[in-house]
């Protein structure tokens, strides 16, 4: 009576920790959670814990994921889900993983996901750093280079171009770094 009553405490428990969308992990035999001697078996949800949902992509080619990274589907299809608090992740084609924000399922309905790419705004970072910044380096060399030269006349010009060349150095800062450093959307929503 005593192992029943453990391991009926370990089952419950271990379906209260498990990962969000997931399987209950037990041994059968009561052993703690984490329990690297332990034999996992995989206990399925009951099948009324469990609602169909249409996955709707925005575009062809995106795939929906398990928060661990486990491919569930490439939408358009249709899952069984528990019911419950999930948080998946969604690719496009060949690219990263990204995790959209958690999202409760309570009901049949569908799964609207969508995949922002950003790669075209980070390339045309990359080309305004490399022009911004090599005219910004080059007005600034030629502006020093004139000062240096004591002549007013070349003085006044070498400025203009310490103006431009620290205007364009600026604009590399301002502009090119963070269209660098855009990441790639997602968005999972339930309706």
């Amino acid at each position: 009576m005593g192992r029943l009553l453990h391991g009926l405490a370990a089952l419950a428990l271990g379906s209260i920790l498990a990962p969000t969308g997931a399987y209950a992990q037990t041994d059968g035999r009561g052993a703690a959670l984490g329990d690297p001697t332990a034999e996992v078996q995989r206990e399925r949800p009951r099948a009324d814990d469990r609602v169909r949902v249409r996955v709707v992509p925005y575009c062809e080619e995106t795939t929906l994921h398990a928060s661990s990274g486990e491919v569930l589907c490439e939408a358009p299809c249709r899952l069984a889900l528990t019911r419950g608090e999930h948080r998946f992740g969604v690719s496009f084609r060949d690219s990263e993983i990204g995790l959209a924000d958690p999202i409760v399922i309570d009901r049949p309905g569908r799964l609207r996901v969508r995949y922002v790419s950003h790669g075209g705004l980070r390339t045309l970072g990359w080309v305004l750093i490399g022009v911004l910044g090599s005219s910004g380096a080059a007005g600034l060399f030629a502006g020093g280079a004139l000062w240096a030269t004591g002549e007013i006349g070349a003085q006044l010009a070498g400025l203009s171009f310490l103006v431009l060349g620290g205007f364009h150095a600026l604009l590399t800062l301002v502009m090119g770094v963070p269209m660098v450093a855009a990441g790639d959307g997602v968005s999972v929503r339930f309706d």
